[in-house]
């Protein structure tokens, strides 16, 4: 006779809830702790990090005679990138900062007494990294303040400017955005300036400035105003005016030549000793000029009907009469499109830590685009004025 003595291997629905409830408990107590382990391991590490740019910084200011006592926040982000940091913080509840009085960087927490807050914001702040009181904010994280320190830093046009001042997001911000409107500050990179001053109080340079290429507008600065400290050569243009006494003065004419060629439609250019002496790369395009295309007569071509036709009937040599009849014909719904013809200018510069020390230029690169007659009068007024 045989005796079935074997139990059930199911578990019950009570021992199955105990169970659940261990692992729920057991959560609540490993993962909160192994978060913030994780969490303190980061910051531990943002904080060396903030160490050994302290040093770097004194070590850029002595292998560049700066006074670090004359630094702006601009120079700081500048000197830290290129070195190679990238300034970005390993969490989004803190940034690096650099303390104006102690002469240091630092890990500040925003989610502490550390937050930015709109009564801390400089009345006056020297540039847009000065968004609170004794600190340079350099860091490069996701937070709304470093947002706004970085678009502001690095702008190259109004309409950028204009964008961030009519950010709803932004609303407690605007009194500090509005310090550094283009009607009196001077935004400066190496390739580019860009202003609406006359007289210029504020100057913001972008990342990684130490060049200020050719200025043509004539404009005057504020008695104290300076220039920052890791600009270290301006272009030949500047030469006389009072903010860049002392400065070293680059003819373009006389700097090391970048050989470029035009190749299978893309710029050529070598790269040699002159690319791997250099820490900064620059490759600009600039439009210089627009025109609507015209036969070997002088004769406007490339103009497209609503039909899809083309029109061969603007032959006459009178450019300024052919454009006339081109509005009249577009405004009468005649004409879709025109075509023109762009021409461009592209410049590589290669910079050290020091100065712009190579450059070339390749000009007259031309291209044809289609496009309504107000966008070729657009491209006219921002290229040609």
């Amino acid at each position: 006779m045989k005796f079935n003595n074997s139990k059930s291997k199911e578990f019950t629905l009570v021992e199955l809830i105990v169970v659940i409830a261990i692992i729920g408990i057991l959560s609540a107590i490993l993962i909160p702790s192994v978060t913030g382990y994780l969490t303190k391991a980061k910051k531990s590490n943002d904080i060396q990090m903030a160490s050994e740019m302290t040093k770097e910084i004194q070590w850029y200011c002595i292998d560049n005679n700066i006074n670090q006592n004359n630094l702006y926040g601009t120079d700081i982000k500048t000197m830290m990138l290129l070195r190679g940091y990238d300034l970005v913080p390993s969490n989004s509840g803190w940034t690096y900062v650099y303390n104006i009085n102690k002469k240091k960087v630092e890990v500040k927490d925003f989610t502490k007494g550390g937050k930015v807050v709109v009564s801390s914001i400089p009345s006056n702040p020297i540039d847009p990294t000065n968004i609170e009181n004794g600190y340079y904010i350099i860091g490069k994280g996701k937070s709304q303040v470093e947002y706004i320190v970085n678009r502001l830093s690095n702008l190259s046009s109004v309409n950028e400017y204009l964008s961030l001042l009519n950010d709803s997001k932004l609303a407690d911000y605007i009194d500090f955005i509005s310090v550094f409107n283009p009607v009196n500050t001077l935004y400066i990179s190496n390739t580019s300036v860009m202003t609406k001053a006359v007289n210029v109080s504020k100057i913001v340079s972008s990342d990684k400035t130490v060049h200020i290429p050719e200025i043509s507008q004539s404009i005057t600065f504020e008695s104290t105003l300076k220039l920052p400290e890791t600009i270290r050569s301006v272009d030949k243009s500047w030469e006389g005016k009072s903010i860049a006494l002392g400065m070293n003065i680059v003819d373009i004419g006389t700097v090391n030549i970048i050989p470029l060629s035009f190749e299978d439609d893309k710029p050529n250019f070598e790269l040699g000793d002159n690319f791997n002496n250099s820490v900064l790369q620059s490759i600009s395009v600039e439009y210089v000029d627009v025109s609507l295309k015209r036969d070997g007569n002088n004769h406007i071509v490339g103009v497209v009907a609503k039909t899809g036709q083309e029109l061969s009937s603007y032959d006459d040599s009178n450019y300024q009469v052919n454009l006339f009849r081109l509005q009249d014909d577009y405004n009468s719904n005649i004409v879709e499109s025109v075509t023109v013809v762009l021409t461009q200018r592209i410049i590589v510069s290669y910079f050290n830590e020091k100065s712009l020390f190579a450059y070339g230029v390749l000009n007259s690169i031309t291209e044809e685009t289609t496009c309504s007659l107000p966008v070729y009068m657009t491209l006219v007024s921002m290229i040609k004025s």
